[in-house]
């Protein structure tokens, strides 16, 4: 609004999402052996999940077949360090598309200094795993500001995959 030189409220952080899968069971184990995310808390049709290195979490609600694929604008991404870790994530997840039920894996040039990649769980919902080029920054704060830390993948996750290859 035109002469509004203070947002309303001063929000400390974003602290939750809420994003709509088909069936638990299905999105899960994606979510989890894939991105590194906990489960913390569970019920009959809803999740609440964790990154490791944040204090976000992404509120995952099981609606049942009625649930629609979202659109690629409307989607979640986990960054990673290295060009390298996301044409790993690629080539892991389209090896393992059908065991894991992706519907989609598609890998994305450089563009306007993103190099990333996308896949879509069984849920229906869009994933991306990129790099962004945080220039200028010395690397340990670059590090800082990347939010899956290697160091502290979960055990059977890609990152800790990624970290083994190295």
């Amino acid at each position: 609004m035109p002469g509004v030189e203070k947002s309303i409220i001063q929000p400390m952080s974003l602290v939750y999402g809420h994003s709509e899968c088909r069936y638990l069971d299905e999105s899960l184990p994606v979510l989890t052996r894939v991105l590194s995310l906990d489960v913390i808390e569970r019920r009959d049709r809803e999740a609440v999940l964790k990154h490791p290195n944040t204090t976000w979490n992404l509120i995952v609600h099981a609606v049942g077949s009625e649930a629609k694929d979202k659109p690629e604008r409307n989607h979640y991404g986990v960054r990673v360090t290295t060009n390298e870790e996301v044409d790993h994530a690629y080539r892991y997840l389209l090896a393992n598309k059908e065991a894991l039920g992706l519907k989609k894996v598609v890998k994305r040039k450089e563009r306007a200094g993103s190099y990333s990649m996308f896949f879509v769980e069984p849920g229906g919902n869009y994933w991306e795993t990129n790099l962004t080029r945080i220039a200028a920054k010395p690397a340990c704060q670059r590090k800082s500001l990347i939010l899956g830390k290697l160091g502290s993948a979960k055990k059977g996750s890609l990152a800790a995959a990624i970290s083994r290859k190295r």
